[in-house]
């Protein structure tokens, strides 16, 4: 008799960006929003190019699945940022696109 065994599929989780500025001013708060789908509260990172904000800040997303990240730079130059989550057992990690803004 033939068997068959269990395949375990996992899937990346779609990370898109809501509000992101074009420019922002140094020394002042701005932020930056987006969606990660399915929905639900999941822990993201924002990694930054900035060598101000250094390495990875995290945020929870709500139940609908947005999220915010308020980041202060101190320094003039263009900055690129990405969001990425861990993996988990139903989710292999994931990452959004890359976004870039102006620091004036």
């Amino acid at each position: 008799a033939a068997t068959s065994s269990e395949l375990l599929i996992n899937v990346a989780r779609k990370i898109t960006w809501r509000d992101v500025p074009i420019f922002a001013a140094r020394n002042q708060s701005f932020t930056l929003s987006g969606r990660i789908e399915p929905m639900s509260a999941v822990n993201l990172n924002l990694q930054s190019s900035s060598s101000f904000t250094s390495g990875i800040k995290t945020v929870q997303s709500d139940a609908n699945g947005y999220f915010p990240f308020s980041i202060t730079e101190k320094n003039p130059g263009l900055v690129r940022y990405q969001v990425t989550t861990p993996a988990d057992p139903r989710f292999v990690a994931s990452s959004g696109d890359f976004v870039t803004v102006l620091i004036r």
